[in-house]
């Protein structure tokens, strides 16, 4: 896939993030706004030795893992967060060997 073409996680994981939420947490919507608008801050504490890529791809997951724990405790909130994690992780790395230009091998 071309870098213009690029597949937006985000996309992936705030849909299954909000129906996964619904029922452990009052307001879903307004608790992943809540992490997006601080994820500046969050950022900031990142050591610098990591890789701005790495930063970039892995930040909000983390922080909103962080914030659920906080909320839900340590199990829960990794269960609800390993599943669209898993799922986006899955779809990039389909997308990588670009099945509809090239086919599938056999």
């Amino acid at each position: 896939m071309t870098s213009g073409n690029e597949l937006n996680m985000r996309k992936i994981m705030m849909p299954l993030l909000i129906y996964l939420l619904k029922g452990q947490i009052r307001y879903p919507r307004l608790f992943l706004l809540k992490c997006v608008l601080t994820l500046g801050t969050f950022k900031k504490r990142i050591h610098k030795r990591f890789p701005p890529e790495l930063v970039s791809l892995t930040a909000l997951p983390l922080w909103i893992y962080i914030n659920l724990k906080d909320a839900l405790g340590q199990e829960k909130a990794y269960e609800i967060i390993r599943i669209p994690a898993l799922t986006a992780g899955i779809a990039k790395q389909n997308l990588l060997f670009d099945p509809i230009n090239k086919g599938r091998g056999v």
